[in-house]
């Protein structure tokens, strides 16, 4: 029997990590990312190295999800990943919420008739504002899924602006 009891999975009662990500995005030249799986935990691990300088990798603590990727682009120039493209809806995610976004784009697609697009952030810091901003302007819908609180997180390109 496996029981959670941290609010990010199996992080435990003493941490919650929530928080990570966030504290970290407020440190200058810092490079933050995390895989969708184990996988790519391997890909950021030899990217991270190769780049000479300051990098923090959120791994997916507790096992992977369910979902198995077939996908993976390289790791350059800090990109986001689209691992499938949509009109109606951007889900943007990072971490170990990937699988989770890929299930509810396909709730969405079935129950709904939407056409979702999914987003593979791997990047906190820098993120890739050009993908995003491009899939946003594309499908006029946002939605960030990260087991991260608001501020330092992807929420920010969720918020409704009057620009």
């Amino acid at each position: 029997m496996l029981i959670e009891l941290g609010i990010v999975g199996n992080d435990g009662e003493t941490h919650q990590g929530i928080f990570d990500m966030s504290f970290f995005s407020m440190i200058p030249n810092l490079t933050i990312m995390a895989p969708k799986d184990f996988r790519e935990l391997e890909n950021m691990l030899e990217y991270a190295v190769k780049l000479n300088k300051p990098v923090v990798i959120r791994y997916p603590r507790g096992g992977e999800g369910s979902i198995r990727f077939d996908q993976y682009e390289p790791l350059e120039d800090e990109k986001a990943e689209v691992l499938k493209t949509g009109d109606d809806l951007c889900i943007i995610a990072i971490g170990k919420m990937v699988d989770r976004a890929i299930k509810v784009a396909n709730i969405l697609e079935e129950k709904e008739g939407k056409s979702v697009e999914v987003i593979n952030a791997r990047f906190l810091k820098p993120v890739d504002k050009e993908t995003i901003l491009e899939s946003i302007l594309k499908t006029k819908n946002v939605i960030t899924i990260e087991d991260n609180i608001i501020k330092g997180g992807l929420r920010k390109y969720g918020r409704r602006t009057n620009k």
